[in-house]
């Protein structure tokens, strides 16, 4: 979270580490002056991918994949889905696991368990509607919609990249690359 009053940076540490430096960058990018949040998550991405530090990479692209796999088509999401690799959904279910944690308690006392549900859950719909209005008051009108706008961003920057990509999965093999 970025706290614009003291131009500090506060990051949570407890989420799975794969995904600590993307978030670096992207709270350097408002330490840096870029207080959209879509520009942040965009900035995070493209430093971590371009760093040339292979943990920073990662982060970088699974990030970047969690951002366009939120808007993806559900028809398109499983072929995404069964064509990663076993570390990558492992660090997928991993950070779904933490997040699934940290929204339902687990005394082993039910009626302890749904009471204390009920109120993080209330609590964090009180924080977020808080939190998204002070995002609209910042001038980003999306509000906390604005942390996954940055798909537009990913698609442009990353597009050649595809591009380059399908054609080579795509070409035909000539006579020569099949007798090498």
């Amino acid at each position: 979270m970025y706290f614009a009053l003291t131009g500090e940076a506060m990051i949570n540490t407890h989420p799975p580490g794969v995904y600590m430096p993307f978030t670096v960058a992207h709270e350097h990018a408002h330490q840096l002056g870029i207080f959209a949040e879509d520009e942040a998550n965009f900035v995070g991405v493209a430093a971590c991918v371009s760093s040339g530090n292979l943990v920073f990479e990662y982060a970088g692209y699974m990030a970047g994949m969690n951002y366009l796999i939120n808007v993806t088509p559900v028809d398109e999401l499983f072929e995404i889905l069964d064509n990663m690799t076993y570390h990558v959904r492992l660090d997928r279910y991993a950070e779904s696991i933490f997040w699934a944690t940290r929204t339902q308690a687990n005394t082993g006392v039910n009626f302890l368990d749904r009471f204390l549900t009920t109120v993080a859950e209330t609590t964090n719909d009180a924080v977020n509607t808080i939190y998204d209005s002070f995002l609209k008051s910042q001038n980003q009108e999306l509000g906390l919609q604005s942390y996954g706008a940055c798909v537009d961003l990913l698609v442009e920057y990353f597009l050649d990249e595809a591009i380059a990509y399908m054609a080579i999965i795509n070409a035909e093999p000539d006579d020569e690359d099949i007798n090498d």
